[in-house]
C-alpha cells in the first residue's frame, strides 16, 4: 500500500473538489512510489497546446513535488512540534516542562529545513508554470478574474519573501528568545514582541521586493487577465502596435508607473535612515501648582509626538521657590531637547548650573528626571519598573503611621493601622508636659484639632530629657499589647545629640525596634560613629539629604542601615537608583521617604523604583486624601499593606488639570521647634 503525502492530499482536495470523476482524480493524485501523471487519459487538455507538452509539464512538476515531499517530512515534524510548543499548555496530557534551550535551537533548525523547500520552489522558473496553471485555472473558471492574478503572484512572491526573511530571523540571537520564554511569554508572544520587531528591516525589504514584482509583472497578467482585469504593464504594452510605437506616450506612462514604486521605496526606509527627522523633541514645559488639601508642584513636559510626562517638584513649605526655579531657569532650557536622553539632561541641569545641590535645585531636577522617565516608558509602552530592570519582587512592603497624645490613644491608632493591613507601624507619642510634638495630632486648650501647617509656622515645644524618659515606656506598652513580632519604627526627627541618640538606641534594644530614624542631625556624618559604636538598634537617615555626597561616610563606614531619601528631593529616579546600587555593596537597604507632601506622582515613581531594586527594605506610605487622588489619578494600588505600581505605561499617573485648577495654592509652612526657655531647636 502506498503512503499518501500531505502535499498530494491537499492538492487533490484543492483543485478537484468533486468536480471531476474518480478516474481523473486518480490521475492527479499518487504516492511516493508512483510519479504524478497529468491527465493520462481522462479529460482533454486545452487545444492551445499539445497533449505531449502537457504531459512533459506534468512529469516535470511531479519531480519537483517529489523533491519537496522528501524535504517536507522533517519540516512537517518540526512544524507540528512547534505548534505543540505554542499551545502545549492547553493540552491535558502535555508535559509540564520542556528544555527551553533545545526548543529554541530546534525551531532554528526547522527554519533551515523550511529554507530548503523554499529554495527548491525558487529554482522552478515562473514562466514554466504558465501552461499547467492556465489549465488548472481554466478548469476552475478563474481565468480573467482578479483572483487568478492574486494566486499566481502569491505563488511566486511568497517563497521569495520567506527566503529573504528566514535569514533575518535566523540571525537573531537565540538568547533573546530564551529570555522572553523565561519571562513567561509563549512561542507566539516571543515572536510577536521580540523577534518580529527586530526583523523589521528584513520584512520591509521583502515587502518592497514583493511589491515591485507584482507591480511590474507582465507575463501573468498577459496570459491570465482580460480587458477588465489587465494590470498597468499590460496597459503600457498598448502603446506598441504593429504599425508604430507611441514613444512619447510610452515614456510618460512608464514614468507614471514608476512613481508608486519610488514612493514605496522612500516610505520603506528603515528609521535609522531618517533618524535626524524623527528624533522626538520636548516642545512645552508647564509648571502646575494645586492644593487639593495641601500644596503640590507638578511639572508637565510635552513632546512633538504628543506624549506627556509628569514630575513631582513639591518642597513642603517652599513650594514657590521651586516653581520659580523651574519656570524661570529650567523650563526654557528643556525646549528642543530629546526626552530620551535622560542621563545627559540630568547632568546638563546639575553641572550646567554651576550652583549645585540644595533642596530647591534637586527638587526641580527631580521633576524633570521623573517626567522624562514617564515619557520614555510611555514611548516603550511599558510601566517604568520594566525599564529599570523589571520586577525584583511581587509587591512593595510598607509601613504606616500611628500616633497618640498618650499611650492608650497610640495603642488605638496602632489597632487602626493594623486593620488597614499595614505589616509594620511607626509609633509616635505625645510627651507629658508638652503641648505639641512632631508626628502627633495635637489639640489646643479647647480640644480643637491644631493644623501642623499654617500660614505662619506653628511653634511646638520640646524637652529632650522628658522625651528620653518617656519613649522606652511607649515601646514597652506597645510591645505588651501587640507582642514581639510586629515591626515597630520610631522617628526622633533630628532632635538629639550623638550622645543622646546613642543612649536612646541602647534603651530601646530590649524592644527590638525595626529602626530608629533621624536620631541626630546627620550633616555631621562622623557623629554617627559614636551612635553606631554604642547601640545595635538599626538606624535610618536621609530624608533631608539630596545628593550621594551627603551619604558618603555613612555608607562606606556602614554607620546606617537604611537610606531614606525621596525621589522628589534627591534629583529623581536616575541618581536615587545609583545611590541604592552604591548602598547595596555595604548591605544597606532602601527606605524611600513617603509622607503626604510627596504627591502621587512622586509616590508612583518611588514604588516603581522599589519594585525594581534588589536591596529594597521598606516603603513609607501615608496615603493621600480622596480629593488628592481625584486630582492625581494613579495606577498604583495599596492592598494588604503592600503597594504595586500597576501596569500602565509610564509611571501610571494622570493629572486632572481642570480639577487641579479649582484648588489654587495656599500658603502653608512647616512648624518650628523651641525649647522650654524659648531657644529654637531642631524640628
Amino acid at each position: 500500500m502506498c503512503r499518501w503525502t500531505p502535499w498530494r492530499v491537499t492538492t487533490s482536495r484543492l483543485f478537484w473538489s468533486g468536480r471531476h470523476g474518480d478516474a481523473e482524480r486518480s490521475a492527479w493524485t499518487g504516492c511516493r512510489r508512483h510519479p504524478i501523471r497529468l491527465n493520462p487519459g481522462g479529460g482533454a487538455p486545452p487545444k492551445m497546446v499539445g497533449a505531449r507538452v502537457v504531459e512533459i509539464c506534468g512529469s516535470f512538476l511531479s519531480g519537483v513535488f517529489q523533491i519537496c515531499g522528501a524535504c517536507y517530512g522533517p519540516v512537517r515534524s518540526n512544524w507540528y512540534y512547534q505548534l505543540d510548543r505554542a499551545g502545549g499548555e492547553d493540552f491535558e496530557n502535555a508535559p509540564e516542562q520542556r528544555d527551553e534551550d533545545n526548543d529554541v535551537h530546534e525551531q532554528r533548525f526547522g527554519i533551515r529545513r523550511t529554507g530548503s523547500v523554499i529554495l527548491v520552489a525558487r529554482i522552478v522558473p515562473a514562466i514554466s508554470l504558465l501552461v499547467p496553471w492556465y489549465y488548472l485555472f481554466a478548469q476552475m473558471g478563474l481565468v480573467g478574474s482578479c483572483t487568478v492574478l492574486i494566486l499566481s503572484h502569491m505563488f511566486v512572491s511568497v517563497p521569495l519573501i520567506m527566503w529573504i526573511t528566514i535569514s533575518f530571523f535566523a540571525g537573531l540571537p537565540v538568547e533573546l528568545e530564551e529570555a522572553a520564554r523565561t519571562d513567561g511569554l509563549r512561542a507566539f508572544g516571543a515572536f510577536w514582541r521580540i523577534s518580529l520587531p527586530l526583523a523589521a528591516p528584513g520584512t520591509a525589504t521583502a515587502s518592497l521586493l514583493a511589491f515591485v514584482f507584482s507591480w511590474n509583472n507582465f507575463m501573468f497578467a498577459l496570459v491570465f487577465a482580460d480587458d477588465r482585469t489587465q494590470t498597468v504593464p499590460v496597459t503600457l504594452f498598448n502603446f506598441i502596435s504593429y504599425a508604430s510605437t507611441d514613444w512619447g506616450g510610452l515614456m510618460a506612462a512608464a514614468t507614471l508607473i514608476a512613481v508608486p514604486v519610488v514612493i514605496a521605496a522612500v516610505l520603506g526606509q528603515t528609521p535609522s535612515h531618517r533618524k535626524e527627522h524623527t528624533r522626538m523633541k520636548i516642545v512645552d514645559a508647564e509648571v502646575i501648582v494645586t492644593s487639593p488639601g495641601r500644596n503640590f508642584v507638578t511639572l508637565k513636559l510635552m513632546t512633538d509626538d504628543g506624549l506627556t510626562g509628569l514630575g513631582d517638584a513639591t518642597l513642603n513649605g517652599r513650594e514657590l521657590a521651586v516653581v520659580s526655579y523651574l519656570t524661570d531657569h529650567v523650563a526654557p532650557l528643556l525646549l528642543g531637547l530629546d526626552p530620551h536622553r535622560i542621563e545627559d539632561t540630568w547632568q546638563y541641569l546639575y553641572r550646567g548650573a554651576y550652583w549645585r545641590r540644595g533642596p530647591v535645585t534637586m527638587a526641580a531636577i527631580a521633576a524633570v528626571d521623573v517626567a522624562l522617565w514617564d515619557i520614555k516608558a510611555k514611548a516603550a509602552g511599558l510601566p517604568l519598573y520594566q525599564l529599570l530592570g523589571g520586577a525584583g519582587r511581587d509587591r512593595v512592603r510598607t509601613y504606616g503611621h500611628a500616633d497618640g497624645r498618650d499611650i492608650p490613644e497610640l495603642i488605638d491608632s496602632v489597632h487602626a493601622r493594623l486593620a488597614e493591613g499595614y505589616p509594620a507601624i511607626r509609633i509616635q507619642s505625645g510627651i507629658p508636659g508638652l503641648k505639641a510634638v512632631y508626628g502627633v495630632h495635637s489639640t489646643d486648650d479647647t480640644g480643637s484639632s491644631v493644623l501642623h501647617q499654617q500660614a505662619r509656622p506653628l511653634v511646638e515645644d520640646w524637652d529632650t530629657d522628658a522625651y528620653l524618659r518617656h519613649i522606652p515606656a511607649v515601646f514597652e506598652a506597645v510591645r505588651g499589647e501587640f507582642g514581639a513580632d510586629l515591626p515597630l519604627l520610631h522617628d526622633a526627627h533630628h532632635r538629639l545629640t550623638p550622645v543622646q541618640a546613642a543612649r536612646l538606641g541602647k534603651d530601646l534594644e530590649p524592644y527590638r525596634p525595626f529602626w530608629l530614624e533621624d536620631c541626630t542631625p546627620a550633616e555631621n556624618q562622623e557623629a554617627l560613629r559614636l551612635v553606631r559604636a554604642n547601640t545595635t538598634t538599626p538606624l535610618a537617615i536621609g530624608e533631608v539629604f539630596n545628593t550621594a555626597y551627603d551619604y558618603q561616610t555613612l555608607i562606606t563606614e556602614q554607620l546606617i542601615d537604611y537610606v531614606r531619601s525621596a525621589v522628589t528631593h534627591f534629583g529623581g529616579v536616575t541618581p536615587l537608583r545609583k545611590l541604592f546600587d552604591f548602598a547595596a555593596h555595604y548591605q544597606i537597604k532602601s527606605a524611600i521617604h513617603g509622607p503626604e507632601d510627596i504627591s502621587p506622582v512622586g509616590m508612583a515613581a518611588a514604588v516603581h523604583l522599589d519594585l525594581a531594586v534588589h536591596n529594597f527594605g521598606i516603603q513609607e506610605y501615608s496615603g493621600h486624601t480622596a480629593l488628592t487622588d481625584e486630582v492625581f489619578r494613579h495606577a498604583y494600588t495599596f492592598t494588604d499593606g503592600h503597594l504595586h505600581p500597576g501596569e500602565a505605561p509610564g509611571i501610571g499617573v494622570e493629572l486632572d488639570e481642570e480639577l487641579a485648577a479649582a484648588h489654587p495654592y495656599k500658603a502653608a509652612y512647616l512648624p518650628v521647634n523651641r525649647l522650654q526657655d524659648g531657644t529654637v531647636h531642631d524640628w
